[in-house]
Protein backbone atom coordinates (compact mmCIF):
# COMPACT_ATOMS: atom_id res chain seq x y z
CA UNK A 1 0.00 0.00 0.00
CA UNK A 2 1.48 3.40 -1.07
CA UNK A 3 1.83 6.15 1.09
CA UNK A 4 0.21 9.02 -0.28
CA UNK A 5 1.81 12.51 1.36
CA UNK A 6 -0.81 15.54 0.76
CA UNK A 7 1.03 18.81 -0.31
CA UNK A 8 -0.47 21.87 1.73
CA UNK A 9 -0.47 24.86 -0.60
CA UNK A 10 0.60 28.00 0.02
CA UNK A 11 -3.27 29.32 0.09
CA UNK A 12 -3.65 26.55 2.23
CA UNK A 13 -0.96 27.88 4.80
CA UNK A 14 -2.30 31.39 4.09
CA UNK A 15 -6.28 30.59 5.57
CA UNK A 16 -4.43 28.69 8.69
CA UNK A 17 -2.20 31.30 9.24
CA UNK A 18 -5.01 33.78 9.13
CA UNK A 19 -7.34 31.65 10.99
CA UNK A 20 -4.86 31.36 13.62
CA UNK A 21 -4.52 35.32 14.25
CA UNK A 22 -7.94 36.07 14.00
CA UNK A 23 -8.30 32.87 16.99
CA UNK A 24 -5.55 34.13 19.24
CA UNK A 25 -6.47 38.11 18.54
CA UNK A 26 -10.04 37.09 19.60
CA UNK A 27 -8.95 35.04 22.68
CA UNK A 28 -6.65 37.59 23.61
CA UNK A 29 -9.58 40.13 24.17
CA UNK A 30 -12.42 37.56 25.48
CA UNK A 31 -9.90 36.54 28.60
CA UNK A 32 -9.43 40.22 29.21
CA UNK A 33 -13.39 40.72 29.18
CA UNK A 34 -14.27 37.29 30.98
CA UNK A 35 -11.33 38.40 33.81
CA UNK A 36 -13.26 42.42 34.68
CA UNK A 37 -16.46 40.53 34.51
CA UNK A 38 -15.67 38.07 37.06
CA UNK A 39 -13.40 40.43 39.19
CA UNK A 40 -10.36 38.09 38.49
CA UNK A 41 -8.01 41.69 37.66
CA UNK A 42 -8.15 42.58 41.33
CA UNK A 43 -6.17 39.31 42.02
CA UNK A 44 -3.58 40.37 39.88
CA UNK A 45 -1.66 42.20 42.51
CA UNK A 46 -0.54 45.22 39.87
CA UNK A 47 -1.06 48.91 40.02
CA UNK A 48 -4.01 49.99 37.95
CA UNK A 49 -1.74 52.22 35.79
CA UNK A 50 0.19 49.10 34.96
CA UNK A 51 -3.17 47.09 34.70
CA UNK A 52 -4.43 49.76 32.25
CA UNK A 53 -1.42 49.80 30.27
CA UNK A 54 -1.13 46.26 29.87
CA UNK A 55 -4.97 45.50 29.16
CA UNK A 56 -4.30 48.18 26.17
CA UNK A 57 -1.38 47.00 24.60
CA UNK A 58 -2.70 43.27 24.71
CA UNK A 59 -5.96 44.66 23.19
CA UNK A 60 -4.28 46.45 20.53
CA UNK A 61 -1.97 43.53 19.67
CA UNK A 62 -5.45 41.27 19.80
CA UNK A 63 -6.74 43.78 17.47
CA UNK A 64 -3.93 44.19 15.30
CA UNK A 65 -3.26 40.58 15.13
CA UNK A 66 -7.43 39.77 14.52
CA UNK A 67 -6.89 42.20 11.62
CA UNK A 68 -4.47 41.23 10.17
CA UNK A 69 -5.86 37.48 9.68
CA UNK A 70 -9.04 39.28 8.70
CA UNK A 71 -7.15 40.78 5.44
CA UNK A 72 -5.15 37.77 4.70
CA UNK A 73 -7.98 35.60 5.13
CA UNK A 74 -10.07 37.96 2.28
CA UNK A 75 -6.58 38.62 0.43
CA UNK A 76 -7.12 42.03 0.90
CA UNK A 77 -4.59 44.83 0.17
CA UNK A 78 -1.73 45.28 3.03
CA UNK A 79 -2.49 42.13 4.55
CA UNK A 80 1.24 41.21 4.85
CA UNK A 81 1.95 44.32 6.54
CA UNK A 82 -0.77 44.04 9.26
CA UNK A 83 0.29 40.15 9.42
CA UNK A 84 3.60 41.21 10.46
CA UNK A 85 2.20 43.96 12.80
CA UNK A 86 0.31 41.64 14.29
CA UNK A 87 2.46 39.09 15.20
CA UNK A 88 5.11 41.33 16.40
CA UNK A 89 2.35 42.06 19.15
CA UNK A 90 1.94 38.64 20.03
CA UNK A 91 5.29 38.03 20.55
CA UNK A 92 5.96 41.26 22.84
CA UNK A 93 2.49 40.67 24.58
CA UNK A 94 3.58 36.73 25.21
CA UNK A 95 7.21 37.49 26.29
CA UNK A 96 5.84 40.51 28.49
CA UNK A 97 3.61 38.14 30.18
CA UNK A 98 6.37 35.71 30.92
CA UNK A 99 8.35 38.13 32.45
CA UNK A 100 5.06 38.99 34.79
CA UNK A 101 4.89 34.95 35.48
CA UNK A 102 7.82 35.30 36.68
CA UNK A 103 7.96 37.97 38.79
CA UNK A 104 5.06 36.28 40.87
CA UNK A 105 6.60 32.85 40.51
CA UNK A 106 3.92 31.27 38.72
CA UNK A 107 6.56 28.74 36.52
CA UNK A 108 4.01 26.64 35.86
CA UNK A 109 2.36 29.13 33.66
CA UNK A 110 5.96 30.21 32.74
CA UNK A 111 6.21 26.34 31.46
CA UNK A 112 3.69 27.13 29.11
CA UNK A 113 3.89 30.34 27.78
CA UNK A 114 7.75 29.62 26.95
CA UNK A 115 6.93 26.96 24.06
CA UNK A 116 3.89 28.89 23.10
CA UNK A 117 6.39 32.17 22.37
CA UNK A 118 8.64 29.16 20.65
CA UNK A 119 6.29 28.10 18.41
CA UNK A 120 4.42 31.79 17.91
CA UNK A 121 8.34 32.61 16.48
CA UNK A 122 7.68 29.77 14.21
CA UNK A 123 4.84 30.83 12.87
CA UNK A 124 6.28 34.47 12.35
CA UNK A 125 9.29 32.60 9.96
CA UNK A 126 6.90 30.69 8.19
CA UNK A 127 4.90 33.95 7.57
CA UNK A 128 7.87 35.57 6.01
CA UNK A 129 8.04 32.49 3.81
CA UNK A 130 4.48 32.50 3.06
CA UNK A 131 3.98 36.36 2.90
CA UNK A 132 7.39 37.78 0.97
Amino acid sequence: MAIVYKVVTTLQLRKILALYLIGVGTTMILIWIVFFATGLTSRLNMAITTLTTHVLAETIAGLLAGFGGVLLLKDRKYAAQFTFLGEGALFYAILNVIGYYIDIQLIWLVSILVPALIFHVIIIGLSYKILK
